[in-house]
């Protein structure tokens, strides 16, 4: 299926389970980046980038990654009511946790 906002898949698609929960994002793009620096984008080296995975609460992540000294980014969509939880692994893939938010939950900065 189409992802969010869209209504044809030129961009990318969503593929879903029989429930219809989207399991894989696939995204489209016309250029390629070079060189080692990690960027936030999908394909643009033509690697699997993000690994996004669905989770019940980000908050027990979000500590742990805390703990750890690594570094993270976090998100609302509010489009999709979902929380996003971006961190690089140790090659420089981004993984993005997403789980269901409330709009009352503040993001730690």
């Amino acid at each position: 299926m189409p992802p969010p906002a869209r209504d044809d898949l030129d961009a990318g698609a969503y593929a879903c389970d029989a429930n219809g929960v989207a399991v894989l994002h696939l995204v489209g793009t016309d250029r390629e980046i070079e060189g080692n620096d990690p960027v936030r984008s999908v394909a643009l080296r033509g690697i699997v980038d993000p690994v996004a995975l669905r989770c019940d609460s980000i908050e027990a992540y979000d500590d742990r990654l805390v703990r750890q000294g690594l570094e993270f980014s976090e998100m609302n969509v509010p489009q999709i009511s979902i929380r996003l939880l971006f961190v690089r692994d140790p090659n420089g893939v981004l993984i993005e946790l997403g789980a269901p938010f409330s709009p009352t939950v503040p993001i730690k900065v």
